[in-house]
């Protein structure tokens, strides 16, 4: 879905939602189920789950609980209520494979915002305050990479 994601973005042309509903409950994301927040309104409007019932299944496909009886019901009741609402088995199969190629991947919309706000923070400091920031980087040991990398870093800027 990345790919389908990044190509909607950037031709909006592109964006082709199955039904209304793709639609009006996720616009935001060309169509695309990208945060777990998507996900929990997408099986609550889309296949009547409740929104308990939604939250749980967003808790299992994060984790390593696909596997899980639980899971498995609700997999089911995802199915039935498709049925119920008429919905084909071709759609609602294709619905579910983006809910699950999504599990691996998921992140919450807050924590996305948070994410990038402090991305973009990082950078504007690098790029302004290269020494400040490689300063502050290495007496914060660093992250991923050895002090020595940070330090040869700062040698160049």
């Amino acid at each position: 879905m990345m790919k389908a994601y990044i190509e909607r973005s950037h031709d909006p042309s592109k964006i082709e939602y199955l039904r209304p509903i793709f639609q009006e409950h996720l616009s935001e994301t060309y169509g695309i189920m990208v945060y777990q927040e998507d996900v929990m309104k997408f099986v609550h409007h889309f296949a009547g789950l409740d929104l308990n019932e939604s939250d749980v299944l967003r808790r299992m496909m994060t984790g390593k609980k696909m596997a899980s009886d639980n899971f498995k019901k609700l997999r089911a009741r995802f199915y039935e209520n498709c049925k119920r609402k008429d919905y084909s088995d071709d759609l609602t199969n294709v619905v579910w494979r983006q809910i699950e190629s999504f599990s691996g991947y998921s992140f919450c919309k807050a924590h996305s915002a948070s994410f990038a706000v402090e991305s973009y923070q990082s950078m504007y400091l690098k790029a302004h305050f290269p020494l400040e920031f490689m300063v502050a980087v290495i007496n914060n040991l660093g992250g991923f990479y050895s002090t020595e990398v940070h330090i040869l870093e700062a040698r160049m800027l």
